[in-house]
Formats: C-alpha cells, sequence, structure tokens
C-alpha cells in the first residue's frame, strides 16, 4: 500500500508516468463503485514547469490504444472544452461551462488584489451531485499570484489513470489563460487527488505499457 504518496515532477507527462509506475507497483486491490481495481490514495502531486514538453507522456498514447478510449476522453478533447475553445460535449457540461461562468469574477477580483487569499472556483455543488450520474470529479479550483507568477492547485476526489493526464494537460492550459490575462507568469501546478485508481480489466494493459 502507497498512501499518501507525493509525486514531484517537472512536467505533466513526467507525473502520469510516475503515477502509473505507483499504481502498478504499489496500488492496492480494492472496489470501487463495484468495480475492482488498484487504488492509492491521498495523494500530492507537485508539477514545477506544467507548460514544459512533453505535457502528454509518449506512453500515455499507447496506453490508450489498449484499452480502446474514444477521442472525446482524450486530452485534446478536454482541453478544448475547458479552455472554452468547445462549448459543446461532456467535458464542457461538467468542468468547462462551470468554471468558466465564475472566471471573470474570480480574475477581477485577483486583478484588483493580487494577494486575495480566497481565490477558488468551485466545481461541485454538493446539493445538485452527491448521487448523480453527472457529479465532477473535480471539486475546486484556486489560483494564487506570488512573486509574479500564478500557481494553480486542484482538487479531484477521483481520478481514473486514462483521465488524470486530461485534467492535467487542460487544466494547466487554463492556468496559463489566467495567468495572461492577469499579466503574470505561469507558476506550478499542484494536483490533489483522494483517490487515484486503475480499473482491473486495464490493469495489464497499463502494465504492458511500462513492461
Amino acid at each position: 500500500m502507497c498512501d499518501n504518496l507525493e509525486v514531484f515532477a517537472e512536467t505533466t507527462g513526467e507525473a502520469w508516468e510516475k503515477l502509473s509506475i505507483a499504481l502498478l507497483d504499489s496500488g492496492e486491490e480494492t472496489t470501487i463503485h463495484n468495480e475492482p481495481v488498484r487504488e492509492i490514495r491521498w495523494l500530492s502531486i507537485h508539477v514545477m514547469t506544467p507548460l514544459q514538453e512533453p505535457r502528454i507522456n509518449e506512453r500515455f498514447n499507447e496506453y490508450c490504444q489498449k484499452i480502446k478510449l474514444d477521442e472525446e476522453w482524450k486530452p485534446e478533447a478536454y482541453l478544448m472544452q475547458v479552455t472554452k475553445q468547445a462549448t459543446k460535449g461532456y467535458w464542457w457540461e461538467i468542468y468547462g461551462n462551470p468554471i468558466w461562468e465564475q472566471l471573470s469574477t474570480l480574475e477581477a477580483v485577483l486583478r484588483e488584489n493580487p494577494s486575495y487569499n480566497k481565490p477558488s472556483i468551485t466545481v461541485r455543488n454538493s446539493k445538485k451531485h452527491i448521487g448523480g450520474k453527472k457529479t465532477p470529479c473535480l471539486v475546486y479550483i484556486t489560483f494564487q499570484i506570488r512573486d509574479e507568477k500564478l500557481d494553480c492547485g486542484v482538487h479531484f476526489d477521483t481520478n481514473a489513470i486514462e483521465f488524470i493526464q486530461s485534467n492535467m494537460y487542460g487544466l494547466t492550459e487554463l492556468q496559463k489563460i489566467v495567468a495572461e490575462e492577469l499579466g503574470v507568469i505561469t507558476g506550478t501546478y499542484h494536483h490533489f487527488i483522494d483517490s487515484l485508481f486503475v480499473s482491473k480489466k486495464h490493469f495489464l494493459s497499463l502494465k504492458e505499457t511500462f513492461k
């Protein structure tokens, strides 16, 4: 078991590889939503240069081919919808629209007071989402300005290994957009997860990807 794991990486591509290997080596067998999985809980991931390549790990594409992941679930589709370049699709409905409904207000607050200490966008609405079929895994996003850099922290209650690469890719692009809007540099990216998992049906595909 490898709970309370802390991962440091230079890029989001490197972070995905480290998380995959951790699941393979130390993931605990359990059940999530009635499905057998390998899981690590309470993770903290810190990416020092989130816009540096590789933002998508080369082995991620191989893994996607093995599990036959549809295009609509891949990083480019997620990025387009979470950054408002596309305003149709699952990711726009669940993540993009709630984020952009709040973003201009948050930017105005940070522009007026860069040291504002509650700079978060809440995506999860407990009254609306608990028990629902379209409950977002992303709970909130926090933007903090320090030393003329915009750092970003996100909290997911759960992440499947095939989706976290998309999440990191799209949300760091959103971080870049907000930084540019505020006239500061894109800083570090921090991704917190209560439960990271790979389903049992995909475990061998992940293992073969890193053999």
